[in-house]
């Protein structure tokens, strides 16, 4: 039975796409960051982690009834990434997950943080928006420009926030502007690494993994390795840029030449070992904390109006008032505004 929450506490759900195949971890990193945050905030902050897998055999939507009637009781959501499972994302087993909590943060009025792959099918729901699949995976510790030091979400932080990344796919930055995204941290070129609905902060959009513990992106590697030496269909991941030692990406750029030309699962044992740099986490974690404190003392404040003009696609069939997404901050207006009177869908 979850852990009931003290009196007067925010309420912050984590669903955790990754349950089975991530063993727990996607939800466990952001439990560590949201709590560590709160402390930062000083904001008494309950977190309860749900368990979903969607590539369990359902009827319908993964998880029990009482699952979702969590869900649903929370001031806040956060929902984790998941390997993608197919190229098109309404074929994706995540796709009525997300289209089922976007249903239940517009009924319910609640603070929602997507990340990774859930990020990318919310978007495309809301906006219409293809995911793009990378010439080559993105994966390190990398600085972005903050757009809004005093936004809602980065206020006090830098001009140049670090971040982790590890992934395949993107989402073109202007096609989010022409529907009304706000983009917060921008990677570079036309990528992004975190971007929200126009109030900067009741809906959060992040592809990168701000949660990550120091050593997942070599765990992530070594994954990646594994599945090279055993699936002749699969491509050798790039070493992480900007988190390992000259001496450590040395070593590892030497195996890779090797795996390449000798591919065999017995050569798994023999990938080196190597830690990250020293202190790589810190500054990355620090800033995450900083970001995530933010976001917590928007959610302790509630909701002060309702948004005019949500991230949405024009489409016939839907009434734009079923779109309307609450605002934290309506006193003032970020980033594009859609016409007025356009029709809006998911």
């Amino acid at each position: 039975m979850p852990e009931k929450p003290p009196h007067g506490s925010l309420r912050v759900g984590v669903v955790d796409l990754m349950a089975a195949t991530g063993r727990g971890t996607g939800g466990q990193q952001f439990d560590r960051l949201i709590r560590n945050a709160a402390n930062s905030a000083r904001v008494a902050v309950h977190v309860d982690v749900v368990d979903l897998d969607p590539t369990t055999s359902h009827p319908h939507l993964p998880g029990s009834r009482s699952d979702w009637q969590r869900i649903a009781s929370f001031d806040a959501l956060v929902v984790t990434g998941a390997q993608p499972q197919n190229s098109h994302p309404e074929k994706d087993p995540g796709y009525p997950v997300i289209e089922r909590i976007l249903d239940l943060s517009r009924r319910r009025n609640f603070f929602t943080v997507f990340s990774c792959l859930s990020a990318h099918l919310a978007l495309h729901q809301m906006c219409g928006v293809q995911r793009r699949r990378l010439a080559h995976k993105r994966v390190g510790v990398l600085d972005h420009q903050t757009v809004a030091r005093r936004g809602p979400l980065t206020v006090g932080l830098p001009d140049v926030v670090t971040m982790p990344h590890s992934r395949w796919n993107t989402v073109d930055r202007d096609e989010l502007v022409a529907c009304g995204v706000r983009l917060e941290l921008l990677t570079g070129g036309s990528d992004w690494a975190v971007a929200t609905s126009q109030d900067g902060v009741r809906q959060v959009f992040v592809q990168g993994h701000p949660e990550y513990l120091p050593d997942m992106l070599l765990r992530e590697y070594r994954r990646d390795v594994r599945v090279f030496l055993t699936d002749p269909d699969a491509p050798y991941p790039p070493i992480p840029e900007g988190y390992l030692a000259d001496t450590a990406s040395r070593r590892l750029a030497a195996f890779a030449r090797r795996a390449r030309s000798q591919r065999s699962p017995t050569l798994a044992t023999q990938l080196p070992t190597v830690g990250p740099l020293p202190d790589v986490a810190r500054r990355w974690t620090a800033e995450a904390t900083a970001m995530t404190a933010n976001w917590i003392r928007r959610v302790a404040d509630g909701s002060t109006g309702r948004i005019n003009d949500p991230p949405t696609r024009p489409a016939a069939g839907r009434h734009q008032d079923d779109l309307v997404l609450a605002n934290g901050c309506s006193s003032v207006q970020y980033g594009p505004r859609l016409d007025a009177g356009r029709e809006r869908d998911r």
